[in-house]
């Protein structure tokens, strides 16, 4: 059986999100699914949302749980990492310290000041996590679903030769959503559009009317 391990599954949210997006495969449902997360309250919670969906749907998909990571990661065929680490105390940190010397960032999880943060946190976590793979699951595929997303993977192939991607959930099904929909920029009036499976926003005060998005 496919065995499919989160890596700070006490991030309830994004534990569902991916949970949905993964049994939306016929094929993906018959799986086991370890959760993994040190805090043992918020990891009971995605544990017991988890087992409520698996229940009411009627998949025949395995969930289970550790606060042990070498121990959640052992014979994966898939390992995502979803964790923040500092949580919201160590994000608030990142925002106010800039702002305090004039850089207003819209986010600060990923570029700039608070990414540097973010990544300067996470990347010896995420790189302990690889440590533990090569020892017990190797061949897995590490899907990278936690900010700063460029960072984290450049740390990671600089020192290891794992497969790796990142996840964006519900991207497709988002843009899917918003095709054929209309936005004002700069005062003019943009599109996003399908074409040929690609997607792309019309841009009418531009020369070039539309630049692809990535699938």
């Amino acid at each position: 059986m496919t065995k499919i391990t989160f890596i700070g599954a006490g991030s309830t949210m994004f534990a569902r999100n991916l949970l949905c997006d993964i049994f939306s495969f016929p094929e993906l449902r018959e799986i086991t699914v370890m959760l993994e997360d040190p805090n043992e309250q918020r990891l009971d919670m995605t544990y017991r949302l988890a087992t409520r969906l698996v229940e009411q749907e009627g998949y025949p998909a395995k969930i289970e749980r550790t606060t042990n990571q070498r121990e959640a990661l052992k014979d994966s065929d898939f390992v995502i990492v979803m964790f923040q680490i500092g949580g919201l105390e160590a994000y608030d940190i990142d925002k106010k310290i800039p702002l305090k010397y004039g850089i207003d960032q819209t986010v600060g999880d990923t570029l700039g000041p608070g990414g540097t943060f973010r990544g300067i946190r996470s990347i010896p976590v995420l790189i302990d996590i690889c440590r533990d793979m090569e020892k017990v699951c190797p061949n897995a595929l590490l899907l990278n679903y936690a900010n700063p997303m460029a960072s984290m993977m450049w740390a990671v192939n600089k020192r290891q030769k794992f497969r790796v991607s990142v996840y964006v959930t519900r991207y497709r099904q988002q843009l899917d959503r918003l095709r054929d929909t209309s936005v004002q920029v700069r005062g003019k009036t943009t599109h996003l559009r399908r074409r040929n499976g690609k997607y792309f926003f019309t841009l009418p005060y531009l020369k070039a009317s539309t630049f692809p998005l990535p699938e």
